[in-house]
């Protein structure tokens, strides 16, 4: 395989010991070379930095055009 995209996929693993495993199978799945994109929505341990991301991505969000529905 030369490439694996896993998109909002390992939040629905029930713990770490599944999501380090599916990980450690696709990455021995890859060909030499190949590439994993792995992107993953996560919280920030700190409050207050999490607010701060979150601000910042709903700012994001309603400058490129989103609807409040979609942002929601």
């Amino acid at each position: 395989v030369g490439l694996i995209m896993c998109n909002w996929t390992l939040q629905f693993l029930d713990s770490r010991h599944l999501r380090r495993a599916l990980i450690r199978d696709m990455y021995k799945a890859l060909a030499p070379g190949g590439l994993m994109v792995i992107c993953e929505k996560f919280r920030l341990p700190d409050p207050k930095m999490e607010l701060a991301a979150q601000r910042g991505y709903l700012w994001w969000r309603r400058n490129n055009g989103y609807a409040v529905e979609e942002i929601i």
